[in-house]
């Protein structure tokens, strides 16, 4: 499915590329868990994170990359804690058909697999690249889900919208208090 680049996802394509810039992540860190407790963001301000992201991919493509760019921006969240958020952000949406994501290879097809590359491969990282090429979209349920719930780019968390992500994830076993869903390894 490809749409055109709106002025806001090159805004947040360039806002991504600041932060990942200024942010490089160091690459002999441990493999480690990071639980949403550690990031000392509460649930309301990650479902929030969710919601803005969401609107933004009912409307346009946004690259893997850029995912929840905002919790580092507005709640200073370290950047490596960014990037396991936002690879369980991709993994609880595709889990519950909000997101899918664009595909341009054989390896993409292969959800397990790729979610495989993307623990293990630092999203600055230009082979494979999957962070930086690969954009996810909102499908028809996530489309749905934004405007019975209107939510506009303003918004703030909609109490009945996070319900209802809430129960969707629980329901598919990827609740938002569990994380990593995929631990990153990098």
């Amino acid at each position: 499915m490809n749409r055109p680049i709106s002025a806001a996802l090159r805004k947040l394509k360039s806002l991504a590329c600041a932060t990942s810039s200024a942010n490089l992540i160091d690459q002999r860190f441990p493999k480690i868990e990071i639980p949403t407790k550690a990031m000392n963001l509460s649930k309301e301000q990650l479902l929030h994170a969710y919601q803005w992201d969401m609107k933004f991919m009912s409307e346009d493509d946004i690259p893997l990359a850029s995912l929840l760019a905002s919790l580092e921006h507005q709640h200073s969240i370290p950047t490596r804690e960014r990037w396991q958020a936002a690879l369980d952000f991709l993994y609880r949406l595709i889990t519950c058909g909000l997101a899918d994501i664009t595909w341009v290879g054989e390896i993409e097809r292969n959800l397990p697999k790729l979610y495989e590359s993307l623990a293990k491969t630092p999203p600055l990282q230009l082979d494979p690249g999957y962070w930086l090429e690969l954009q996810a979209y909102g499908t028809d349920k996530c489309i749905d889900l934004i405007k019975r719930h209107q939510i506009d780019w303003d918004s703030p968390l909609d109490p009945l919208f996070s319900k209802e992500l809430e129960e969707m994830f629980i329901k598919q076993g990827v609740g938002i208090d569990q994380s990593p869903l995929v631990s990153i390894q990098f």
